[in-house]
């Protein structure tokens, strides 16, 4: 495939806006209250976090990251679509402690993921519920 031909995935653009931020914080150097100083540090830290907190997916035999890779950017592209609440995206991104204990095949996957995002929908609009005008599950189809 050429570098021309290559799908642009949201996951894709996330990394590369991440690489362009090294050293953001040059122009900060002279500033103490920055605590600029740190950055490098807070920033291995985080990563180490991360990786403690990862969901573990080893339960999953038929699904690797490619593939939760490949619905997570389906489920942004959604969310993008209806212009949905950023809680919603971040409660649906939590899926993974669903996939963590319960097998699903990718087959059902997109189906999990939808009712996980509709799950979510619902109890970060708890309140407008009913003033809202709620997609049909036909418009989710790709």
């Amino acid at each position: 495939m050429s570098p021309k031909n290559k799908k642009v995935t949201y996951s894709s653009v996330l990394s590369a806006r991440s690489k362009a931020a090294c050293g953001i914080d040059e122009s900060d150097k002279d500033n103490h209250l920055a605590a600029v100083e740190y950055v490098d540090d807070m920033y291995s830290f985080y990563k180490e976090v991360e990786k403690e907190s990862q969901p573990k997916m080893h339960i999953q035999t038929k699904m690797n990251e490619k593939i939760r890779a490949i619905l997570i950017d389906w489920l942004l592209e959604v969310h993008i679509k209806f212009e949905l609440n950023l809680g919603t995206l971040y409660l649906t991104v939590n899926l993974d402690r669903f996939l963590s204990v319960k097998v699903v095949t990718k087959r059902e996957l997109q189906l999990v993921g939808i009712s996980v995002f509709q799950i979510c929908r619902y109890f970060t609009f708890k309140r407008k519920i009913f003033k809202l005008q709620r997609p049909k599950v036909s418009a989710y189809k790709g």
